[in-house]
């Protein structure tokens, strides 16, 4: 694969990442199409960046918005462990 841009040179450094990988088949047999995939991506950051109540509204009614992560269960239970024999110590 070939990195096409790192973004800095369009939006300089403290930019929203963004990692876009295709593999060098692709690029030669369909150019097109990862040209219109990168457009789509750099249009879609731009209305972020300038219509960020559009955006939040459209990506809630097509379901497309990401939630964080809900709590592991695992490290929850070790943190309240560890809270707990915190206390007794003390």
């Amino acid at each position: 694969s070939v990195m096409l841009s790192d973004g800095t040179d369009i939006y300089g450094t403290g930019y929203t990442d963004c990692v876009l990988a295709v593999r060098a088949e692709l690029l030669k047999s369909n150019p097109t199409a990862v040209k219109l995939l990168i457009k789509g991506m750099m249009k879609a950051q731009h209305m972020a960046e300038t219509q960020p109540d559009e955006v939040l509204k459209i990506a809630l009614e097509r379901e497309i918005v990401a939630l964080p992560m809900p709590p592991n269960p695992v490290e929850l239970a070790a943190n309240a462990r560890a809270s707990a024999e915190e206390k007794i110590t003390h």
